[in-house]
């Protein structure tokens, strides 16, 4: 996993930023990489 480590901090950013919700932090963690461009959208 190259590059793993980058995406992985901005997952855990963003699920912090979405701490507020709940939903929003399990999702992030269970999608990874995808926690960020769900929250974009």
């Amino acid at each position: 996993m190259r590059g793993g480590s980058w995406f992985h901090k901005d997952s855990w950013r963003v699920a912090m930023r979405g701490a507020d919700d709940p939903l929003s932090k399990c999702f992030c963690f269970a999608t990874g990489f995808r926690c960020a461009k769900g929250l974009a959208e």
